[in-house]
């Protein structure tokens, strides 16, 4: 990786990676979409970066039922999958808790809250326009669901994978096996563990790009 290229080099988000000339486009394969995510959700939990975006798509009102709330668990986590293979985000988050939270390595095991995670997934579906997943197994013990999927896809179109930072696809697939285990609560999902074989990182040659310092 170029050093103009370090976000631990550059100490923060001020000078930004832009990918976007075929000079800089070798640095896109150095970072990787967990890694990245992990940078955004470590300084977005410190308060430094604000996500732009939009109204959360709500949960019910503070005292009212959730609409989904007659489902099971498995029945939810069910559904959440079915809009998640569509790439249909709003679908998801109508699913998951206003106090919803994801952890996993690519977010160095820092809680990401609904707004960040639907910031990373939308910018994520839309570099790979063709992702899929396919359930291998799934189990239930009380409010916990625990799947197993198989994960694939083409990065075929650019990747804003940080505000400011928009990486250049490399027309080159990845296989990825997971694990995730979600939590439901009166009918909707309050956090998902991600366990990932991180495949990912290895397919696209990834170097060493660490969360900015924090001034």
């Amino acid at each position: 990786m170029k050093p103009e290229h370090n976000f631990a080099r550059t100490g923060n988000l001020e000078d930004p990676v832009k990918t976007n000339s075929a000079t800089d486009r070798s640095a896109s394969t150095n970072i990787s979409r967990r890694s990245a995510m992990a940078a955004l959700g470590a300084v977005t939990t410190v308060g430094v970066l604000a996500v732009p975006g939009r109204a959360e798509a709500a949960g019910p009102p503070r005292g009212r039922k959730s609409p989904t709330s007659q489902l099971s668990p498995e029945e939810v986590v069910r559904a959440w999958n079915d809009a998640y293979v569509k790439h249909d985000v709003q679908g998801c988050l109508a699913y998951m808790s206003d106090d919803f939270q994801r952890i996993g390595d690519s977010t160095l095991w820092v809680p990401q809250n609904k707004q960040l995670t639907e910031y990373t997934w939308t910018q994520f579906f839309a570099a790979f326009p063709d992702w899929t997943w396919d359930m291998t197994s799934l189990n239930t013990i009380g409010n916990l669901v625990v799947c197993e999927f198989t994960e694939r896809g083409t990065w075929t179109k650019p990747y804003n994978i940080l505000p400011g930072v928009t990486l250049q696809p490399t027309n080159t697939s990845f296989v990825d096996h997971d694990a995730d285990f979600f939590t439901v609560k009166n009918g909707l999902i309050t956090e998902i563990r991600a366990y990932i074989t991180n495949n990912f990182q290895r397919i696209y040659g990834l170097g060493t790009v660490c969360a900015p310092k924090i001034p």
